[in-house]
């Protein structure tokens, strides 16, 4: 398998160029890197994202963000993921927030009681 590349775009976004991550985006807003277009975090993109959460993540973010309004699945090799990202800025004194993950990703991060290290926030 390939090595997956990142790229910047004109607007500043950066794109994970790899098939299987399906349009994974990030944007770098202020001391945010923020997450975008996840369809699902399971399996083999929840590899991808940490890989991608390496390649982009800057001594300046000191927060992650989530947009989780388009998933429909996340497994426990998601929710490694996301840990990964608050182990990352925790150390910064940032955390990480997820923005508008469906019913049954927020009663998965309360059953395992990850809830009260992550944000949970509505939609945009």
């Amino acid at each position: 398998m390939d090595r997956p590349l990142t790229r910047p775009g004109p607007d500043g976004t950066v794109a994970f160029n790899h098939s299987i991550e399906a349009g994974m985006r990030t944007i770098s807003n202020g001391d945010t890197l923020v997450f975008v277009d996840f369809d699902n975090l399971s399996g083999p993109t929840a590899g991808l994202f940490r890989e991608f959460l390496r390649a982009t993540l800057k001594p300046e973010h000191r927060n992650v963000e989530l947009d989780l309004s388009r998933a429909t699945f996340m497994d426990s090799e998601g929710l490694g993921a996301v840990m990964s990202a608050h182990k990352a800025v925790a150390g910064r004194g940032g955390g990480v927030r997820i923005k508008g993950a469906p019913p049954m990703i927020r009663e998965l991060f309360r059953i395992t009681r990850l809830d009260t290290l992550i944000e949970f926030t509505p939609p945009a």
